[in-house]
């Protein structure tokens, strides 16, 4: 009898849940992708393999004999589920993590690098965890000190002081404090309800004073003066008709005269033609 050699070896456990997971998310129709999967399978392998397994489930289906008490189970999920094996080899644990990565990945490709990562972080987070206890067990806080030198040779530019600081108040210091003391006066006033337009108000110019020269009359002096006015038009009144009145001073011609035009001043041209004549 001629001995059959199939690539690959017997179909496994392993490799029939795999195919079944694979044809679930890809379909039956892109076999290249799920033999990817399998490392010790073919795409052919791959369809012959689930075409044997629909012909046996079709024969049962048609079957027409009764079953068998027993036979099938109806409470499957109250027995306890089967134990991976443990003697797996290497190239068959890669096969399934790799597998598992592949389809638990509905974020496009490199599912592969994606599952890496994830592994290389979730090994440096229980590396942490482990370093925070074995401290903790040792009676050293763990983050005491907020900024912790990542190396020996690092430096801390915004620690370190380059120049020595300089003795007395420095302005900048000043204004802190002075903003800081306006800042809390604002909030006092409005605490005290006071309107908001006071808040709003623009900043008004400064202006100097408008600085006048003295006066050369004194108000006595002034209402004087405003007597005698007042006197000699009571005067002008009883005595108009009389020859004596052109003794009277008239305060309106002196106003109609002072409010005349002044008159030009003499060209200093001519003059000096006549003195040089």
């Amino acid at each position: 009898m001629v001995r059959v050699i199939i690539k690959g070896g017997v179909w496994r456990n392993t490799e029939d849940e795999i195919l079944k997971a694979a044809i679930m998310k890809y379909g039956k129709n892109q076999w290249s992708r799920i033999a990817s999967l399998l490392h010790r399978k073919s795409a052919k392998q791959c369809k012959a393999q689930k075409k044997a397994e629909q012909i046996e489930e079709t024969e049962d289906l048609n079957d027409a004999r009764k079953l068998r008490p027993g036979e099938i189970d109806p409470t499957p999920e109250t027995k306890p589920a089967r134990p991976d094996p443990i003697d797996m080899d290497e190239d068959e644990l890669e096969m399934l993590s790799e597998a598992r990565a592949r389809l638990a990945n509905t974020q496009g490709k490199k599912a592969k690098r994606k599952a890496r990562e994830k592994q290389l972080s979730e090994a440096r987070r229980l590396a942490s965890l482990q370093k925070r206890r074995e401290l903790r067990a040792a009676g050293i806080q763990w983050g005491q000190h907020k900024f912790q030198r990542r190396h020996p040779t690092h430096i801390d530019y915004n620690a370190e002081q380059t120049r020595g600081e300089i003795e007395g108040t420095r302005r900048d210091d000043i204004e802190n404090e002075e903003r800081k003391k306006d800042r809390e006066k604002l909030k006092k006033r409005r605490a005290e309800g006071n309107p908001e337009s006071i808040f709003e108000q623009k900043a008004e110019k400064k202006r100097s004073k408008l600085i006048l020269p003295t006066p050369q009359i004194s108000d006595k002096e002034m209402e004087e003066i405003i007597k005698i006015g007042k006197a000699t038009d009571t005067v002008r009144e009883f005595i108009d008709n009389n020859p004596t009145s052109t003794l009277l001073h008239d305060y309106q011609s002196s106003i109609r005269e002072s409010g005349a035009r002044t008159m030009r001043t003499p060209s200093v041209y001519a003059d000096a033609l006549q003195k040089v004549t």
